[in-house]
Parts: structure tokens; sequence; C-alpha cells
């Protein structure tokens, strides 16, 4: 409840849900797991958020586009030695990274639909090539590079290592009815 002062000003839980897009249940939520926790109440002891409270939202507003869990924001932003331009700048790499990341999807969609719309059929390898398959061996390097290779990261390197990028879909699975019929799968039938 924060420091329990009793103010008639500020934002109301309403005010702050239809300012920040966020529905009232959401922000009693953040309330309830102290995330997000008004510093003041109402003489009728209603919430009152502050503009301090109003730019704590917008962190974790922000975080949670970005796709962070609320235990990850909430230990992001519980150490108070971060100043908040260091999460506007935490915040502005994360998404420089994602739009990056979001054109080279659209480039890659756009090259496949210049090659199916001049009849050449792009390989497995072009096709797939935007998924990046090497980005979980780069994170690993990273992590060994400033981690080093430890006895127990070793065996989770090797397991990882044999890993494949194809993972089954359901339509890519038999048919369980076929297999219960005595008849195995053709290469048609899958």
């Amino acid at each position: 409840m924060g420091d329990d002062r009793v103010m008639d000003d500020g934002y109301t839980v309403g005010d702050l849900a239809r300012l920040s897009g966020v529905s009232v249940r959401t922000l009693h939520h953040y309330d309830a797991i102290g995330l997000l926790t008004p510093h003041a109440r109402s003489s009728a002891n209603h919430r009152r958020y502050t503009d301090a409270d109003v730019a704590r939202l917008r962190q974790i507003l922000f975080y949670r586009e970005l796709e962070f869990g609320l235990d990850e924001i909430a230990e992001i932003l519980a150490d108070p030695a971060v100043h908040p331009d260091a999460h506007l700048r935490r915040q502005h790499r994360l998404l420089r990274e994602r739009r990056a990341r979001i054109d080279g999807l659209l480039d890659a969609v756009e090259r496949e639909l210049r090659a199916h719309g001049s009849g050449i059929a792009l390989t497995a390898a072009e096709q797939l090539e935007i998924f990046d398959t090497d980005r979980f061996g780069a994170a690993l390097a990273e992590v060994e590079e400033q981690w080093g290779s430890t006895p127990t990261r070793r065996p989770t390197r090797r397991r990882t290592g044999r890993r494949s990028r194809r993972r089954p879909t359901p339509t890519s699975l038999p048919s369980r009815r076929r297999w219960r019929r005595g008849s195995p799968p053709t290469a048609r039938s899958r």
C-alpha cells in the first residue's frame, strides 16, 4: 500500500486503466503481487496512483511488450541502484533487436513472394535460413565465453549439439488411427 498517505488527487485505478490501456483487474493484480503498488490512498481508501507509479507502469508495460514474465519484471525493477534511464536504454536495445528480427522475417517473406511470382522454387535451406538455426550455438558460445566451459556445462553441450532443428508437428506424425488399424502410414498419408 505504499507509504499509506491519504490523498484525493492523483490517478484512480479507473483513470490509470483508461490512460494505459490495461484493465482495472490487471492493475489490481499488479498491486496484489507487489509489482505496482499505489503510493497513496484516497480518504475513502481507494488506490491513488502518482506520477512515479505511472512511470513504473510504463516500464512494466515495456517489459511485458518485450515478453518478459511478471517475476522477471519484478526482479529487474527491484534493483534501486538501476536508474530509470538504464531501463530505457535496455528497452531501446531490446526493441531494436526485435525490429531487426521482424525486418529479417519481412525480407524473407518478400523474397519468397518474389520467387513464387517468378515461378522460382526456393530450396529448403533458402526457405529456412531466416530462422537462424545457429542462434542457440551463438548464445551458448557467449555463455561459455563469459562463464567458461564448466564440467556441468559440457554434458549439456553434448546433448544440445545432437538436437535437430526439425521438430515433428501434429500433421507430420502418422495418424494413430491408421496405426491402430494395423496399416503403417505411407508417404502419401503423412
